[in-house]
């Protein structure tokens, strides 16, 4: 089976096509770019799908996705909500207001990932999610990304100069960039682990921990944890739920 994915973030884009088989998933990437984009991908006859599913969290571009996937591929896509059949149950009481990528990356740590499990998501914000045994889903926490905390020092500091994240050459910073970066990009990776060493005692264990995102490559070096790198854990969680809801 063949399921078009389409994932609209805050900042990005990606709209691929998942063919699922015995061996497992395959992902084809078709395209990449900032979410306000106007391009839509042509499909390669081989990569058609038979269904589509649509997450996003920026409202203002969903009605033209839909459209797309109905008008000019003849396709009833599926918009993922709370309400759809799921892998897990929900612990919080209101999961009408949880971004639809968390859903996504929680429904593939729960089908795919030994229990308690916890997802992380390093994209323009870091984003958690907390699973228990029993694929509840309990919550987590959202906080903002490394980008984010350099555009808020140049923003609210008059003499701050304005930076991309890249790795700190130390953690002890001798000039005004290196301490920005030490901050941000090592002070992520040190909230990452904190809030992990956090949910251990929360749940009692230490639960297996799954990261995404684009700022992942950035900050995998930093974390002291044991964790699962899955550069498209959305789009795998995106073509969970579509097979369990066609």
């Amino acid at each position: 089976m063949k399921i078009l994915t389409i994932d609209i973030g805050n900042t990005n884009r990606k709209i691929c096509v998942v063919s699922r088989g015995k061996g497992g998933d395959a992902v084809a990437p078709l395209l990449r770019d900032r979410s306000d984009s106007s391009v839509f991908p042509e499909i390669p006859e081989e990569l058609f799908p038979e269904t589509a599913i649509l997450s996003s969290v920026v409202p203002d571009q969903t009605a033209r996705h839909l459209a797309w996937c109905r008008d000019l591929l003849g396709i009833d896509p599926i918009l993922l909500t709370p309400n759809l059949s799921l892998p897990f149950q929900f612990g919080i009481p209101d999961p009408g207001s949880l971004g639809a990528d968390r859903i996504a990356d929680a429904a593939w740590a729960a089908i795919h990932l030994p229990l308690p499990a916890v997802t992380v998501d390093l994209g323009t914000c870091s984003t958690f999610n907390v699973l228990d045994r029993q694929k509840t889903f309990l919550g987590g926490a959202i906080a903002p990304g490394p980008a984010l905390q350099l555009n808020a020092l140049r923003d609210y500091a008059a003499k701050l100069p304005e930076l991309l994240p890249e790795a700190p050459s130390s953690a002890i910073g001798v000039g005004t960039k290196e301490c920005m970066l030490s901050g941000t990009v090592l002070g992520s990776a040190a909230a990452v682990d904190g809030l992990l060493d956090r949910y251990s005692e929360a749940l009692g264990t230490e639960p297996s921990v799954v990261v995404t995102g684009g700022n992942a490559p950035l900050l995998l070096p930093y974390l002291r944890h044991t964790v699962r790198h899955e550069p498209d854990l959305l789009t795998l969680g995106l073509a969970e739920i579509a097979s369990l809801n066609r």
